[in-house]
């Protein structure tokens, strides 16, 4: 009995050796790899745990790796090193994944697979590809340690998620801030490439609130597409991203507002998009592939969500924030001393009493619709044309009217009385095109007709009383014979054959 017994436990001894020596392989047929957290602003490159989750994984070829966007934030998985060009997109690139969605990718031969968020260059990985059933020793136990680890604090860096709000004010999507990210006021501005106010405001404005704010670390810029001028906006908007993808976002923006031409004149088309390019010495084989494929559609659509979001309706649109999260909003392309006077408030920094002095005076010479429009439902037919082909030519109008009616005596006296009239209805009528898409298509149908009279007024030099009376007048009756006279005559007819 005692022979048997110790003969058994030297048996068992003997199987627990072999299988003690005997390789252990680990599943690597598929991995999941998570954006991190917060990983849409800078500072998860210096943690341990990095941008990703995990951030060195290891695969079988022919497995499956799939790219999990957990983030706030939209986020791209691109194959390749940011500082090496000519590696990125080589085996894989997302596009653009959205919060909550998900890309996967299958590798075919082994190697170090580096990858990159091209949104958020900061963010970069590491993919293992290794020849299926290979044991785990031969590529290294610091992976699955890691794995490991990130699994351990996924959910405590779930708790911690920051988003990229700045105010109320989503900018996940912006391109890279201009100036220095702890600048303690931020100018977000909504604007379209092919608005001819955003081009005033970045010719004349911009150089002096640049030099004295941005430049000084006082002030930071985040620019927020809204290309509400026709498909050349959104393809001058895309092709800005795709020279960011190439480290040239602000130079790009630069040389579209430098070479702006007339309103879906031809002046952002994709040829001329692409030329732009090449001129910045950008990498034209990726550069022309990514504005053919409309690679970054998504994130301008994000964008143009956002500002509306905010009631954006025209361009340009500025929301500064403050420190403390204190919002103002500047409508139009107003004076550089207009944004001096917000920052140095927001700043705590006293104001010359020169410049409050022009503040106050600028202040009372905006026109009654635009401070009415603020307090009320807004402007009805900026409402009914939004995101149609009339957007260009009520920004059209609204051009006509700042710089050629509101430049005479008698056509600001004119405004003065006729936006008294018009916004004591105008903003209930715009709250009612916004709860019913049928009116709203409606009222579109019914100042068609308008819109097209108004444009006769372009035809007066700026400042000159007579031509600006004289036009103003041939408006006004115009529409006085379209929209009573002629339908009063045919009702009559009806009324006298019936």
């Amino acid at each position: 009995m005692k022979t048997t017994t110790i003969s058994s436990v030297l048996v068992l001894f003997a199987i627990i050796s072999v299988i003690s020596v005997i390789p252990v392989y680990a599943d690597h047929s598929q991995v999941t790899i998570e954006a991190a957290a917060g990983s849409g602003a800078p500072g998860c490159e210096e943690t341990a745990e990095g941008c990703y989750i995990p951030s060195s994984a290891t695969v079988d070829v022919g497995g499956e790796v799939i790219f999990s966007n957990t983030d706030s934030a939209a986020h791209t998985f691109t194959s390749g090193d940011p500082t090496m060009p000519e590696t990125v997109q080589v085996l894989f690139d997302s596009g653009l994944v959205m919060a909550g969605s998900t890309y996967s990718w299958s590798p075919t031969e082994t190697g170090d697979v580096p990858y990159f968020c091209m949104v958020h260059p900061w963010m970069q990985g590491l993919i293992v590809v290794q020849e299926a059933g290979a044991a785990e020793e031969e590529h290294g136990d610091e992976h699955m340690e890691e794995e490991t680890h990130m699994e351990e604090t996924h959910e405590e860096e779930m708790m911690e998620m920051e988003t990229l709000m700045v105010g109320d004010v989503d900018v996940t999507m912006s391109p890279p801030v201009e100036g220095s990210e702890d600048a303690p006021v931020t100018i977000i501005e909504f604007g379209d490439y092919q608005c001819p106010k955003c081009d005033q405001w970045f010719q004349n404005e911009k150089p002096t609130i640049t030099s004295d704010y941005i430049d000084t670390d006082k002030a930071k810029l985040y620019f927020v597409d809204f290309p509400f001028l026709g498909q050349d906006s959104d393809n001058a908007a895309n092709a800005s991203y795709c020279a960011n993808d190439q480290g040239k976002f602000w130079e790009y923006h630069s040389k579209l507002y430098n070479n702006q031409g007339d309103i879906n004149g031809g002046w952002a088309n994709i040829d001329t998009l692409k030329q732009f390019g090449a001129d910045l010495g950008l990498d034209t084989v990726e550069f022309n592939s990514c504005v053919d494929s409309n690679k970054h559609a998504d994130r301008v659509s994000y964008n143009k969500n956002v500002g509306a979001t905010h009631g954006v309706e025209g361009t340009p649109v500025f929301i500064l924030v403050g420190s403390d999260g204190k919002t103002q909003r500047i409508d139009g392309p107003q004076s550089s001393d207009i944004f001096a006077g917000v920052i140095d408030t927001m700043l705590g920094e006293p104001i010359e009493e020169a410049m409050a002095q022009e503040e106050t005076m600028m202040e009372k010479e905006m026109t009654e619709s635009e401070s009415m429009e603020k307090e009320g439902g807004g402007c009805l037919i900026a409402t009914a044309a939004y995101g149609t082909e009339l957007a260009p030519q009520v920004q059209f109008l609204r051009e006509i009217r700042d710089n050629t009616v509101m430049s005479t005596s008698s056509g600001a006296a004119f405004m003065t009385g006729f936006n008294q009239l018009y916004y004591s209805f105008s903003p209930t009528i715009a709250d009612m095109e916004r709860e019913n898409p049928m009116f709203q298509e409606a009222v579109r149908a019914f100042i068609t007709p308008m819109i097209s009279t108004l444009s006769i007024l372009s035809l007066a030099e700026d400042g000159n009383e007579f031509q600006v009376f004289g036009l103003g007048a041939s408006v006004i009756a115009l529409n006085l014979g379209m929209y009573i006279a002629a339908p009063a005559v045919v009702a009559w007819q009806i009324k006298k054959r019936i």
